[in-house]
């Protein structure tokens, strides 16, 4: 690519980024602003590429984060013995569906050693009421992928651009069913 390509390249993604975090901050304003406790939201701001990877989803078909190039990739770290894990995933669903049908994918990758209790914590998931996640569900039982992303809390929620970049990183649980949450994903698929 040409140097003046990469250029301009460079600049619309730092672009999109400052876009991200005003609209954060500006919706935490708003929140203020009416007496509301502050978003929880609060990113950290990432660029370069995404680690590409590859795990199973329930069916033992493998999913690949190449495969949803062209998509923008809410993927979210978990598993099923962490209580803020269990916490977050309800409004994880709710987004999920929120956002049913459009130019988004949500990732849930459990680093839980066996599907049973992937499985097991699914099933018991009052939010869903014995249905299928909205979410894809993919399973690394040999915990390689978060090494990658340099994750070291759980839950860990990264925003994955249509073109496989970093765009945000969110460490620990947060209520991705509130409005700072709708926006910044309205945002992104602008």
């Amino acid at each position: 690519m040409p140097a003046h390509k990469s250029a301009i390249l460079g600049l619309a993604l730092a672009g999109l980024l400052a876009l991200v975090a005003f609209k954060v901050h500006e919706a935490a304003s708003r929140r203020a602003a009416a007496g509301l406790a502050q978003s929880p939201l609060d990113p950290i701001l990432l660029s370069g590429r995404a680690p590409d990877f590859s795990a199973p989803d329930r069916e033992g078909m493998p999913l690949s984060l190449s495969d949803l190039r062209g998509r923008v990739v809410v993927l979210n770290f978990w598993f099923s013995d962490c209580a803020p894990c269990r916490e977050e995933m309800p409004s994880l669903e709710t987004l999920a569906r929120r956002f049913a049908g459009r130019d988004v994918e949500f990732v849930a990758l459990s680093v839980d050693p066996s599907w049973e209790k992937v499985d097991a914590f699914l099933a018991s998931d009052p939010h869903l009421r014995g249905q299928r996640p909205t979410y894809r569900v993919l399973l690394d039982a040999q915990k390689s992928v978060p090494p990658r992303y340099g994750t070291f809390k759980y839950p860990e929620t990264f925003l994955v651009d249509r073109d496989g970049a970093l765009l945000a990183r969110f460490v620990g649980p947060r209520n991705w069913a509130e409005p700072a949450a709708f926006e910044l994903l309205e945002t992104l698929l602008r």
